[in-house]
């Protein structure tokens, strides 16, 4: 009797032990490859090839806050929700393996690294690509050439040149990345440098306020512009203290009289010396919304 059970016993072990010899070996799972960290960016998508274990997956986040992860067949499919950093865990079977996910903002790319527009003139199409949703625009404006609208979600910049002048947006991520700068040009079509008068920037083209019938030039005293070869009460003049030497680029500050010129008023302008026509001794002067060019001395 102890024989015959002896048997049995020996018989279901080696049937046993075939049985554990057939079952197919579980392979590793793997994921995309060989991969053990993946970076995106917020709000967005990333599909993810799986392999191994027994074919069929599921998934769990450490931080949901942070990652959407899902099994879509053979694919792992992830979205970014918030900036950070998390790990996901992939079962298959008795198999399992991590990925490490951050979420992070990517580089901050503008289109261009300088534009030109004409006084008017708008620009709705300009996208900014990277640097996250919370990229903050700062505006070094000081002629006040430009109106603009910031999307930061979106990365849209709209823009609307009013009058010359030039203008810089500055980029700025909240990692710490070095910042991008875009530098706006507002440009007539047309240039007077040539011409003795006092112009209206805010148009495409640069327009007189008054045709300039009479123009002089008192040697280290004044400059001025009017609107009549003779002296007449209802006439306009523009009234400017000599300007010497001027240097192009250079910014003076100057009192500025207007007599009869409608929108203007007598006070201390900020100027950017344009242009020196130094064959003419002409000095181009740019404002905010205007121009002036009259003579100069030395």
């Amino acid at each position: 009797m102890k024989r015959i059970s002896l048997y049995i016993a020996l018989i279901v072990l080696i049937v046993s032990s075939c049985k554990k010899a057939d079952e197919p070996k579980i392979p590793e799972i793997e994921i995309g490859g060989k991969l053990t960290e993946i970076i995106l960016d917020k709000e967005t998508n990333q599909d993810v090839a799986l392999s191994g274990g027994n074919g069929k997956f599921s998934v769990s986040v450490r931080d949901s806050r942070i990652l959407e992860a899902r099994i879509e067949g053979s694919y792992l499919k992830l979205k970014g929700l918030e900036y950070g950093e998390t790990i996901v865990l992939i079962r298959s079977h008795n198999k399992q393996k991590t990925l490490t996910v951050k979420v992070q903002r990517s580089e901050l790319n503008l289109p261009e690294a300088s534009l030109t527009l004409y006084p008017g003139q708008e620009r709705q199409d300009i996208r900014v690509i990277g640097g996250g949703d919370d990229v903050v625009v700062e505006e070094e404006d000081p002629e006040e050439a430009i109106i603009f609208e910031w999307e930061a979600k979106t990365g849209s910049l709209k823009l609307r040149a009013t009058h010359e002048g030039e203008a810089k947006l500055i980029f700025k991520t909240q990692d710490n990345r070095p910042a991008k700068e875009l530098l706006i040009r507002v440009k007539a079509d047309n240039n007077v440098s040539h011409k003795v008068g006092f112009y209206n920037t805010s148009h495409k083209e640069l327009r007189e306020h008054f045709p300039a019938l009479l123009y002089a030039y008192r040697a280290g005293k004044m400059a001025w512009i009017s609107s009549s070869p003779s002296l007449q009460l209802d006439q306009q003049r523009v009234f400017i203290p000599a300007i010497l030497n001027p240097e192009k680029g250079k910014r003076i500050e100057t009192k500025i009289t207007f007599v009869n010129v409608s929108d203007y008023t007598t006070g201390n302008y900020s100027l950017l010396v344009e242009e020196v026509l130094t064959d003419k001794k002409l000095v181009t002067l740019r404002g905010k919304g205007m121009k002036l060019v009259v003579p100069y001395g030395n």
